[in-house]
């Protein structure tokens, strides 16, 4: 009987890998202290920036241009009919509107705000402008794949 059950060798493999790495020289694993991890290069991280901030501020718009659902035709909605992953927002209650957009626009500010406990890192406080770039390009980029899926998609949302 072998001891890597069919179909598990995926997983063994991993597993031999992590526990190889705990055996490597420390210098194959980091970098020297005072090495810079990430190159900057402004033209190419102010251009990402900049023509991701345009892409999204044209996918809001193009959202925002959308026409919106009347009442009467949400309420002549067929739960059947709506996309299954959506079909809960027909059920929620309108009253709690105001307290959802609050708790949802709270958690979004908390874990936005949430890269900034990196500044608690001794080591990491040496690469503060390499990471708000990265994390300003990250932001960007998601932002403005997720305007245009969303206009694409040319369904409607909750």
């Amino acid at each position: 009987m072998s001891l890597v059950k069919k179909g598990n060798w995926v997983s063994s493999l991993l597993m031999i890998l992590f526990v190889s790495a705990a055996f490597l020289p420390k210098g194959m694993l980091a970098q020297a202290d005072d090495e810079k991890v990430y190159k900057l290069n402004p033209w190419i991280d102010g251009g990402i920036i900049a023509g991701t901030v345009v892409m999204t501020k044209l996918g809001l718009d193009a959202q925002n241009a959308q026409p919106t659902l009347s009442e009467e035709e949400v309420l002549s909605l067929d739960p059947q009919n709506v996309n299954a992953f959506d079909r809960g927002a027909i059920y929620q209650d309108p009253e709690k509107l105001e307290d959802a957009v609050h708790n949802s626009d709270l958690a979004l500010n908390i874990t936005t705000g949430l890269v900034l406990v990196l500044a608690l890192d001794k080591k990491a406080r040496h690469h503060w402008l390499e990471g708000i770039v990265m994390y300003v390009e990250a932001m960007s980029v998601n932002a403005g794949i997720q305007g245009w899926v969303a206009y694409g998609t040319n369904r409607y949302r909750p």
